[in-house]
């Protein structure tokens, strides 16, 4: 019984363990096929992008042929060399493909142009962009095959001075482009001496001119708005909060209502979520008023003598949870 179900078995195996790298392949025929289609209609967009994917799928060497002839035909001639240069290197000199694809790079080689970027000896380079892509490192300094027009590179040095170059080349041309960065000491920008009075200390701003000026009635403005709007807000909002939490347990005490009360259910939740809206103002409020009074606190205690020394060394840390809200000042007066 066994070996006359063997063949049986040994053919289910066969047809379920390859069929997804069957199924692959055959994914890769369509779309090239489907490429072929798209180009004898003469939509070498389409064709493009079939070829591309099947490519993807399977990288067949003649796909990469009619992907390179495809895009010739859109015109992006550097790509198609790029493609085409690519598959003969796969191709053994006696595959039947290889005249065509010599015949095509040669009629490409007077439509596209080559640049080579010249970079200065001793320069730090650590990127180049071409277009608006980087280049890899590789291919900073190598020719570049491109489509004619103007490109434009941007080069950037390790201490950050870059070089901009345009260039236009022209259908089968050859250029060279040195990037010209700026002096190293260009990228220095020199400090403005400090401007003194007479005892020799910096002058100080608005702010800072005085403990009985601009900068202490900023700092009294600022505590006393922190102090109103912190504790004002915080009581509005935690008042409501537990209020409306106790009206939503007196419509649906714990462990709550009953599934067949479902007016109550909804009442209750509506309350609940009113809370917990009031319990993030009332949080929100502290922490702007805790900001503003600590803000008004270092104004205050950090002010200046005249000789422009502080009187105060201080750091101010707020500090808002759901235990509570409040600041940490540390500093030395």
């Amino acid at each position: 019984m066994i070996l006359r179900s063997l063949p049986s078995l040994l053919l289910l195996l066969t047809l379920l363990f390859p069929r997804g790298a069957a199924a692959q392949e055959s994914d890769a025929d369509r779309l090239f096929r489907e490429g072929r289609e798209a180009t004898r209609r003469g939509d070498h967009q389409l064709a493009c992008q079939k070829f591309s994917e099947s490519y993807r799928l399977d990288a067949a060497a003649g796909t990469l042929i009619n992907l390179g002839m495809c895009e010739e035909k859109l015109g992006r001639v550097s790509l198609a060399w790029r493609h085409l240069t690519d598959a003969l290197k796969q191709l053994p000199g006696s595959d039947d493909r290889v005249p065509v694809a010599k015949r095509t790079l040669e009629s490409l080689e007077k439509r596209i142009a080559r640049l080579t970027v010249v970079l200065p000896p001793g320069e730090e380079v650590v990127r180049v962009l071409l277009n608006g892509s980087e280049l890899p490192a590789a291919e900073r300094t190598a020719p570049l095959v491109l489509d004619p027009g103007e490109h434009v590179l941007l080069a950037t040095t390790v201490d950050g001075r870059e070089a901009r170059q345009s260039v236009k080349l022209s259908p089968g041309g050859k250029a060279d482009l040195k990037m010209n960065f700026p002096p190293a000491s260009s990228r220095t920008t020199p400090r403005a001496a400090p401007r003194e009075d007479g005892s020799g200390a910096p002058r100080l701003n608005a702010i800072e001119a005085g403990g009985s000026g601009t900068r202490k009635a900023v700092g009294w403005g600022l505590l006393l708005g922190g102090v109103v709007i912190g504790a004002g807000g915080g009581i509005y909002g935690f008042k409501n909060f537990y209020d409306l939490r106790e009206e939503a347990d007196l419509i649906c005490p714990p462990p709550g209502c009953k599934p067949e009360n479902v007016a109550g259910i909804n009442a209750s939740e509506i309350k609940r979520n009113d809370a917990e809206k009031m319990s993030t103002v009332g949080f929100v409020s502290a922490g702007v008023g805790i900001t503003l009074a600590g803000i008004g606190t270092y104004l205050l205690l950090s002010e200046r003598q005249p000789s422009g020394r502080p009187t105060s060394r201080t750091q101010l840390f707020p500090s808002v949870s759901h235990q509570g809200a409040g600041f940490l000042l540390q500093g030395a007066w």
